[in-house]
């Protein structure tokens, strides 16, 4: 049987999503701070060079997919606003059908 969603459910997902964030920006500011000391830069990924260490450049390989899916994300309330005015209807409340576009 699926969980009922609720405000509450959400909440709990929210705060533990906001948790294990924190916890991987500690452990990443720790370990980062360790491995440079003083010479630890605002980013700490610019203390790394990706032309001269392998696992570097994968490593911001992998960075950049959260980076573009993130901006299809952000996509979604404009296009949604775009079949709200040319159709009348909004996008998430009709899934993934569009409408034919008539002009008036």
């Amino acid at each position: 049987q699926p969980r009922i969603r609720s405000a509450l459910t959400m909440g709990k997902v929210a705060g533990l999503s906001m948790i294990l964030a924190g916890i991987m920006y500690f452990l990443v500011g720790t370990f980062g701070y360790l491995s440079f000391g003083e010479r630890t830069r605002g980013n700490i990924l610019q203390n790394y060079k990706p032309t001269e260490d392998y696992l570097m450049a994968v490593g911001y390989s992998l960075y950049s997919i959260p980076v573009v899916m993130a901006y299809a994300l952000t996509i979604f309330p404009l296009r949604d606003a775009i079949f709200n005015y040319l159709y009348g209807v909004s996008a998430a409340e009709q899934g993934t059908v569009i409408p034919p576009f008539t002009f008036i």
